[in-house]
């Protein structure tokens, strides 16, 4: 079945990186869930530690339940500086139901509307110092794509706890 073959090829690729260790300075693991659970736990075993060759991971990765898991016990990640599960409190305390996932870019919209107060020039909808939202600072480019600011956090048996904190302007 095609689940396994996908297991298959995980085990031998992590076989192939064990044997290559020295090579590697970190694994980037783009996954959340059982998949990246599985992942770690085969390079684990083939014997690319965490502490030696860095596990790397996204936004994905910032779940509670991988703290449980000793084979990512060191990763780091990027992660939004925001907190939805803030968010979503205050907005089920104040309407009575969970926001739908759209909520949060609506809310962003109006606080820039809000901030640039009328003023919806293109140098002003773009600047480079960006504007506040619910999961963190964001900026708008002339080329239509969203920038935002990320903070790096860390797996650890203790919790997830944040490296670095999300930035709340940008450098440049």
């Amino acid at each position: 079945s095609a689940g396994r073959e996908g297991a298959c090829s995980r085990q031998s690729a992590a076989q192939e990186m064990g044997k290559r260790r020295s090579e590697i300075d970190g694994l980037l693991i783009p996954d959340g869930g059982g998949r990246l659970r599985e992942i770690a736990s085969l390079a684990f075993f083939y014997r690319l530690e965490p502490d030696e060759e860095a596990y790397l991971g996204t936004q994905r990765m910032d779940d509670p339940s991988l703290t449980t898991e000793p084979a990512l016990n060191g990763a780091h990640f990027s992660a939004l500086g925001g907190s939805r599960a803030e968010f979503e409190s205050r907005f089920a305390g104040q309407f009575g139901s969970t926001p739908r996932s759209v909520t949060i870019t609506a809310y962003d919209a109006m606080l820039m509307a809000i901030t640039l107060d009328g003023r919806f020039s293109l140098g002003n909808l773009t600047s480079s110092r960006g504007f506040a939202g619910v999961l963190g600072t964001y900026r708008l480019t002339e080329n239509g794509t969203t920038e935002r600011s990320m903070a790096i956090k860390q797996i650890t048996p203790d919790g997830i706890r944040v490296v670095q904190s999300a930035g709340s302007s940008f450098l440049f």
